[in-house]
């Protein structure tokens, strides 16, 4: 018979759980707001499998939550809509832009506007049409 300490599971602390994370918490916070290792939370998932299948179900419910906050949102607030586009549509709406800038040898510069505000954002997109459009009607001369 294996001896050590007697588990702290119980479906009180199960409930706490799952409540955390249907209100937003990572498993990992979840798991530390009743005072155990995100490892413990894991051991538990697989003992209890009941348990596991309704944290499961409680991330899927916070995701969806979630989105449907920025949803509602989006109707009123652009930046809420563009979060949504973020998300969903990564490849063509993140905040990386890529910029090529020939250096002094004609070798491509990659600039990273990860770190850039809203707003800087917006003014760099503003000088980049200038230039375009600038650039347009010279060829079109």
């Amino acid at each position: 018979m294996a001896i050590g300490r007697p588990t702290k599971y119980t479906p009180e602390v199960a409930d706490k759980i799952v409540e955390a994370v249907l209100n937003g918490a990572t498993r990992e916070d979840a798991a530390a707001v009743v005072g155990i290792h995100k490892s413990t939370l894991q051991e538990w998932m697989n003992t209890y499998p009941d348990f596991g299948e309704r944290l499961h179900e409680a991330d899927a419910q916070a995701v969806a939550d979630a989105c449907k906050t920025i949803v509602k949102a989006s109707k009123n607030d652009w930046k809420a809509a563009v979060a949504l586009l973020q998300a969903k549509r990564k490849g063509e709406w993140n905040k990386w832009a890529k910029v090529e800038v020939a250096n002094a040898d004609g070798k491509p510069l990659q600039i990273n506007t990860s770190n850039l505000t809203d707003e800087q954002l917006a003014k760099l997109l503003e000088l980049a049409s200038q230039i375009e459009a600038s650039s347009e009607e010279e060829t079109e001369v």
